[in-house]
């Protein structure tokens, strides 16, 4: 180590700064703790054609954590400034890290670059009151854009795309993972290499993309799109905690209730959340019939097979099915959300960039997808509520799936049905059945309103049912076992039902057809934005990992592309059409986001967001959203 200053630690050892021992990827490490050693690094980073940066952190949440240190790279050096480690060496004081560096960090003419650029930019949001400015370049969505099948983890890029390896964050942090303890010496050089290895990978990530054709959705859709979740996170969403707490214990009792009704149907106590006591009352006592069995041979109890005995009659089995429904609800959806709300009495989750193969977002703590949308009896979605004064403006694309199969397939009689702004589910099983598409129509009026149906009535709802089934299995990949067993009906109409399908949409079949073709030739498929979606496994001499890989080529460049639009939806609302009327978006699931709005504004940006949506792409077909404002989540539904 080059010696430029010397502290005594708190154990009374010499601790040098300045200049750490070896370095990384050809480039010097430096321990910034003095002012003039800070000065001198400034002046090196406003004069940086681009800077990587990496931040250091007391923990994970961006809400409560503080900032500990901060590390940068200019491509030629890489600095690591601390500011609040408990060691008694000297360092930078916040106020003058925050007073000197936020400048640089607000240049727009200095591209920044991170590796999961939405947490650090939240950090230096929350910690330090600084807004990053300037290109946004992301290595861990470069790293998805490059090789979607791979992961992402700095660590992991660094040790396969660079061949250099990283110390793992246990090994300096110890057992208590507590970086702010950490010794200046050994800090600075962990710290120093995630910003210096943060700019390598740009480096090697940048040509990839352009050989691949792939730097357009990078910049135009991919970087953008990681501002709009991040502020979405910031934003969070209040939580009725009141009326949770009050479901809980409605949930609790019901679950009681249900656990009285199946003991006394054994006739002795049994422990539901047991397999092999639940097993043994169902199978041996009750006399069910075994549908499944485990991995060991034993009789499965899972969800499915205690949902098929409901439907089969079985009152026990019954009990037992609302009994897990209602233990799932209050341990994830309950209690869950009520240990994730934050002091702003909002729930703040996560939305995960990088979290699907497909390029549609997942979501965590908690995860929103699989939030129960339309459960009457707990209605978990209705804790979700405006903040006063606010509306929630519930915008969700009305089958933008088929819509883009419709746009790919250019099938006649998908494009026709969507031309007419027909109902598509109906058009299909009226194609099939041959019933006029008005008895559909004058069926489902009645069944809305409430009206008693005919056996014609019922048969159209059934017939719908059917189609709706089969238009989104066909993206899925799904066969005649699985619509069989879903719809309760016997294979071979299952098998008649997906042949007439073909024939009456054979512009779909041809579709799917080119679809496999290209896959095979390729390796890969491309989304709506050219983003690709890589299917090595197709050149497999594995028939079922093939026949897989099929499935997927279909469903990634339909459902990649459905998640391509609302990106891109979601990067218009965010930066051109929310800020005019002071509205926010705060959820995305699925083909639906929600807005907060200040109610005098609700009505006039309803309008501009349902045109901003309908019009981001111009598609075979028109797109249509289904808008509504509400106060909470369960009434936009």
């Amino acid at each position: 180590m080059v010696r430029q200053q010397e502290n005594t630690g708190r154990n009374g050892e010499v601790i040098y700064l300045g200049k750490l021992e070896g370095q990384t990827l050809g480039m010097d490490r430096y321990l910034v703790t003095t002012k003039d050693e800070f000065a001198e690094m400034l002046e090196e980073l406003k004069g940086a054609t681009e800077i990587a940066f990496d931040t250091e952190t007391t923990g994970l949440n961006y809400l409560t954590c503080d900032l500990v240190g901060a590390s940068f790279s200019d491509g030629n050096k890489g600095w690591y400034v601390p500011i609040g480690h408990t060691t008694e060496e000297e360092q930078i004081p916040k106020f003058l890290f925050i007073d000197k560096i936020k400048p640089i960090m607000e240049n727009e003419e200095i591209p920044k670059i991170a590796h999961n650029f939405k947490f650090d930019y939240q950090v230096y949001k929350m910690t330090c009151g600084i807004e990053i400015k300037g290109q946004w370049l992301d290595t861990m969505v470069a790293s998805w854009l490059n090789d979607e099948n791979q992961r992402h983890g700095l660590k992991a890029l660094s040790k396969r795309l660079l061949k250099y390896d990283q110390t793992d964050f246990k090994d300096v942090a110890g057992k208590k993972a507590r970086f702010q303890d950490v010794e200046l010496e050994l800090a600075g050089k962990y710290a120093c290499d995630d910003a210096i290895v943060t700019y390598r990978l740009m480096q090697y990530l940048a040509p990839k993309l352009h050989e691949q054709e792939l730097t357009k959705v990078f910049f135009e859709v991919e970087m953008p799109f990681i501002k709009v979740l991040a502020d979405m996170e910031l934003e969070g969403v209040p939580i009725d905690k009141e009326y949770l707490e009050q479901t809980g214990e409605w949930v609790k009792e019901e679950m009681m209730r249900s656990q009285q009704e199946f003991w006394d149907a054994v006739g002795y106590p049994v422990n539901l959340n047991s397999p092999k006591q639940l097993g043994e009352a169902l199978f041996e006592k009750m006399k069910c019939p075994v549908l499944e069995l485990t991995s060991t041979g034993k009789p499965s109890t899972n969800a499915g097979v205690l949902e098929a005995l409901a439907r089969k009659g079985y009152s026990s089995a019954k009990s037992v099915a609302r009994y897990k429904k209602l233990s799932k609800i209050h341990g994830t959806y309950i209690v869950g959300l009520l240990n994730q709300i934050q002091k702003d009495g909002k729930l703040h989750g996560s939305f995960n960039h990088t979290g699907t193969v497909t390029g549609r977002l997942s979501s965590s703590n908690p995860n929103l997808q699989n939030i129960p949308s339309r459960d009457e009896e707990t209605q978990i979605k209705r804790a979700f509520i405006a903040p006063e004064g606010y509306d929630i403006i519930n915008a969700d694309y009305s089958q933008i799936e088929l819509r883009v199969m419709a746009h790919f397939s250019q099938d006649k009689g998908m494009l026709k049905a969507y031309e007419e702004g027909k109902d598509l589910h109906i058009a299909t099983a009226s194609l099939l059945s041959k019933i006029p598409y008005e008895e559909f129509i004058k069926a489902k009026k009645r069944d809305e309103g409430g009206e008693e149906l005919s056996e014609a009535d019922k048969k159209c709802l059934r017939l719908r049912g059917l189609a709706k089934s089969v238009n989104f299995g066909i993206i899925y990949g799904m066969g005649a076992n699985s619509l069989a067993e879903g719809e309760g009906i016997s294979v071979a109409e299952a098998k008649k039902f997906i042949s007439d399908y073909f024939k009456g949409f054979s512009g779909v079949d041809d579709f799917i057809k080119k679809t496999h073709l290209t896959t095979k030739k390729y390796g890969y498929i491309r989304t709506l934005t050219g983003r690709k979606r890589r299917l090595p496994d197709i050149w497999s001499d594995d028939y079922a990992l093939v026949a897989g890989c099929e499935r997927q080529s279909v469903n990634s460049k339909i459902q990649g592309s459905a998640g391509d639009i609302m990106k891109l939806a979601m990067i218009k609302l965010h930066y051109e059409v929310l800020p005019k009327y002071d509205a926010k978006l705060v959820i995305q699931v699925h083909d639906e986001i929600l807005i907060f709005c200040p109610e005098q504004n609700t009505e006039e940006c309803m309008k501009e967001v349902k045109e901003a949506m309908i019009n981001v792409v111009k598609l075979r077909v028109p797109l249509d959203v289904d808008i509504r404002s509400c106060k909470n989540w369960a009434e936009g539904h």
